[in-house]
């Protein structure tokens, strides 16, 4: 059901009546609370029962706990419900119930959020969604704000500290994008406030292979620079989408092929 042309035009995707709304930069709060809430490795916690729970027993049960022990009055569980009903319009709870009479795990507790609008003091147009159907809220949500699941589960504790080794000297603060954005296309700050996030990306994306092509292609072609693989594609051709590290990893083959020892053993 989820329709990906909708996310260039920045429109809503629809799930059993929900109509849930792409991030705006100007959300740049609600896109941080995102990340928070819907971008956590389940995977991290290595226990059997957490990785059997639903993500969202495991935001209640698992991130709820450890944002206590960091905060006293804890904002996760008010936080999810707001983002919630923000991206939809509309009110949001949390209904829970056992799932049997003794309580042993998390497993044993059932939770189902309850979407509604008040009209007259009363509530009107109740959707409820289980924990399975949020699975997919939470993949629709994170992929119409240019963020895919299986990047979240890359996750890799060490390999992310590479990472942000690798790109400290590079990386951009969000501002900087922004602007950077503007300067190279001629823009004003104002002309893009109204861009999801979605479209952000892909256009800063976009422009950032374009000025690096213009810039880097004819140093290429007089023989000034030269790749150690392949040559500098084209500021119009596809882009593939990458995994979390592959800027900081490379293929079994590719490392095989430029170390010595592999050419003399062959």
């Amino acid at each position: 059901m989820y329709n990906e042309k909708l996310n260039k035009w920045g429109l809503p995707q629809e799930f059993k009546g929900l109509f849930i709304k792409p991030l705006r930069l100007l959300d740049e709060k609600k896109y941080e609370t995102m990340q928070k809430i819907l971008c956590y490795p389940k995977h991290i916690v290595q226990d059997r029962i957490v990785s059997k729970a639903s993500y969202l027993n495991f935001i209640i049960n698992v991130l709820y706990a450890f944002d206590l022990q960091e905060n006293e009055k804890s904002t996760m569980i008010s936080d999810l419900t707001d983002f919630l009903g923000f991206v939809t319009d509309m009110k949001c709870d949390i209904l829970f119930e056992y799932r049997k009479q003794s309580v042993e795990t998390m497993l044993d507790m059932k939770y189902t959020l309850l979407f509604y609008e008040i009209e007259g003091g009363e509530h009107v147009n109740e959707i409820k969604i289980t924990e399975n159907d949020f699975e997919n809220i939470r993949k629709i949500v994170l992929e119409q704000n240019g963020i895919t699941v299986k990047s979240v589960e890359e996750y890799i504790p060490a390999l992310e500290e590479k990472l942000q080794i690798a790109n400290k000297k590079d990386n951009m603060t969000f501002e900087e994008e922004l602007f950077s954005l503007c300067d190279a296309c001629g823009l004003t700050i104002n002309e893009i406030s109204n861009y999801t996030i979605y479209q952000f990306k892909k256009h800063f994306q976009r422009t950032q292979l374009r000025v690096e092509f213009l810039a880097f292609k004819p140093l290429e072609v007089s023989g000034q620079i030269k790749l150690k693989n392949g040559e500098i594609k084209h500021w119009l051709s596809h882009i593939s989408d990458k995994g979390r590290y592959d800027s900081i990893l490379i293929s079994k083959e590719t490392y095989q092929k430029e170390n010595d020892i592999f050419k003399v053993s062959q």
